[in-house]
């Protein structure tokens, strides 16, 4: 997927095809998205902030991307207080999930989640064990997020490695929060 200004390129590569997605009616930046594959859909999905606005668009997951014509941007109802830092490489996809990272004005860090069967947003803000005053990113490995913490940028070095653990069933039953377990510190 290549993503301009404010349009989405998607690559087929196994039949050498290229598509656009629908252009927006007005010219809004692309300020953050993510893309991810529903395999119990069998859909494609991406969500996307333009200006102000979150939209979704879905398409059917074939050899074809003409199934694309048909699909247009939905508009998503945002209840997220703040912005949302997510680019290219800020957005994890994970057991049904899109996850941007926050920074509080404070410097500490919270989550935003996009859950992609039930159109709705969350924030995730993170216990006191999780410093102020660091750069995040999130990982999916093996099904499971993980948070990771550096404490200088120059060196790049490894601080630490959070675990979600229940995060998904905290969500879907409507609960705002989630405690990260510490699995090393280096």
């Amino acid at each position: 997927m290549l993503v301009e200004s404010n349009r989405f390129v998607v690559c087929n590569p196994s039949v050498r095809k290229i598509f656009g997605l629908p252009q927006r009616s007005y010219s809004k930046r692309v300020a953050a998205y993510g893309f991810c594959y529903l395999p119990s859909r069998n859909r494609h999905v991406i969500v996307a902030k333009f200006g102000d606005e979150w939209r979704i668009i879905t398409f059917l997951s074939t050899n074809n991307l003409e199934t694309l014509l048909s699909s247009f941007w939905k508009p998503i109802k945002n209840n997220l207080a703040g912005e949302t830092k997510g680019f290219v490489r800020g957005v994890v996809f994970s057991n049904g999930f899109l996850y941007w990272t926050r920074s509080l004005i404070d410097g500490c860090f919270c989550l935003h989640c996009f859950d992609l069967y039930e159109e709705k947003f969350f924030t995730v803000e993170c216990d006191n064990e999780i410093l102020c005053g660091y750069w995040y990113s999130v990982s999916d490995l093996k099904g499971d997020l993980h948070l990771m913490a550096w404490g200088n940028l120059s060196c790049i070095s490894l601080n630490t490695l959070w675990k979600t653990g229940s995060l998904m069933l905290q969500l879907r039953r409507g609960l705002n929060s989630a405690t990260f377990t510490c699995l090393s510190r280096i």
